[in-house]
């Protein structure tokens, strides 16, 4: 993560009372991490349509539809799945467009 450089926001969780951004730090490497929010100053606070939403008792989270119903999901992105590499990958190049 690089100080004073824009970021895509992937997704959102609010976990135990804290909140993350996922995001794409790294332009060569295709692994999404979780930061907390109070490192960023949002620009542009729109939605993006291709957000879903999911709650629980102690989770909320914003994400890809594959992200919200399979709960390995982002295990399998860093276990090299291809099918849900590639579909993350074209929700990546909805949000950046």
């Amino acid at each position: 993560m690089k100080k004073n450089k824009e970021y895509n926001v992937y997704g959102l969780t609010v976990f135990k009372g804290q909140m993350y951004f996922l995001i794409f730090p790294y332009d060569d490497l295709f692994i999404p991490y979780t930061y907390l929010t109070y490192f960023f100053e949002v620009i542009d606070p729109r939605m993006s349509k291709y957000f879903r939403f999911y709650s629980s008792f102690d989770s909320h989270e914003i994400n890809s539809k594959e992200w919200i119903e399979d709960e390995y999901y982002y295990e399998k992105i860093l276990d090299d799945y291809y099918e849900e590499i590639e579909k993350y990958r074209e929700y990546k190049k909805l949000i950046d467009t």
